[in-house]
């Protein structure tokens, strides 16, 4: 991308609303203070000692200071590097008296776990939260392993990715592809497609949750194989945003198994299965997402393909645009 079309870039979207992962579960350890950019601003996200994940907005009320450079963790508070003022898992002031008087409260956002992966909560009009994140079954399934990537462009690319049912075959070589009629529940959206891979047939349901979580089931009955695929964006600013994946996946053959050695047995599978099939995908992707012209992107298209009606869908998320 050269430096005239990056100077001539301009966000075609507002930023969404709905549920946004901004790190990995295990990156955030009890007592852990980490700064993450979220939709134009910094968000500060840390674990109190009895392993509650919280976010909270970077700066402390008293006089500004960053709360990601220098803040602590003390109990269940999160500790001001500044002054020492302390504020609890709510965003209130706690044990330090305030010279300018009145109760200082730091911005809270909702924080939601789920499958490994820490989600807040925003919204433009400042809505509690309306739906929640589905629970997934993962009885029998591998830990999930993933990865996180920084790009250019807007994070609706990634679940719209498997309603465009064209780019399949052109830039990932799939055939014989035949999709079922995406399914509406409003914040959600699904989508069977059935299709092989080399000589291997393959069935997938491609689950997206608002615009900032898609949890994948894909099965390949003739290799045993059953796996979930999470993807989840966020988008960090204008035209820059992240996303984090994982895979986790059961094989037949191996259910009977003593525990003890489906651990290990997984672990190692894991990490082949993510650096050889999920790995690869993605790549193709991103080269296509991080060099793309943005220009009139995400105006919602005519007809009944999966696309189409993808586009529709999506426009709910989008509430500061009347």
């Amino acid at each position: 991308m050269n430096d005239a079309a990056c100077a001539a870039d301009v966000p075609p979207l507002p930023y969404p609303d709905g549920w946004f992962a901004l790190c990995f579960s295990d990156e955030l350890k009890p007592g852990a203070v980490l700064t993450t950019p979220f939709m134009g601003r910094d968000v500060v996200l840390y674990r109190t000692a009895l392993g509650v994940a919280c976010a909270v907005d970077a700066y402390c009320p008293h006089q500004g200071a960053h709360l990601g450079r220098g803040g602590t963790v003390e109990g269940e508070n999160l500790v001001c590097p500044f002054h020492g003022y302390a504020y609890g898992t709510d965003g209130r002031r706690a044990g330090v008296a305030c010279e300018r008087g009145g109760a200082l409260a730091l911005r809270t956002l909702r924080v939601c776990e789920w499958n490994g992966f820490v989600f807040v909560w925003q919204h433009a009009r400042g809505l509690e939260p309306t739906w929640a994140l589905p629970e997934v079954d993962m009885e029998g399934f591998s830990k999930p392993i993933g990865r996180a990537y920084t790009l250019r462009g807007v994070m609706q690319n990634l679940p719209e990715n498997g309603y465009d049912l064209e780019h399949f075959s052109a830039l990932h070589r799939w055939r014989d592809m035949v999709p079922h009629p995406p399914v509406v529940d409003g914040p959600r959206i699904s989508m069977r497609v059935d299709m092989k891979w080399r000589s291997v047939k393959w069935s997938t349901v491609i689950g997206v949750h608002g615009l900032g979580c898609v949890s994948s089931d894909h099965q390949m009955k003739a290799l045993g194989l059953e796996a979930k695929i999470f993807a989840c964006g966020v988008q960090i600013a204008p035209l820059r945003w992240t996303f984090r994946d994982g895979i986790s996946f059961r094989f037949s053959w191996l259910s009977n198994w003593p525990s003890w050695l489906q651990h290990p047995i997984y672990a190692i599978l894991a990490r082949i299965l993510h650096r050889l099939w999920l790995v690869p995908v993605f790549n193709e992707d991103i080269m296509v997402w991080s060099n793309r012209d943005y220009a009139g992107y995400g105006r919602p298209g005519a007809g009944n393909s999966p696309y189409a009606v993808f586009q529709r869908w999506a426009r709910q998320f989008y509430s500061s645009v009347d």
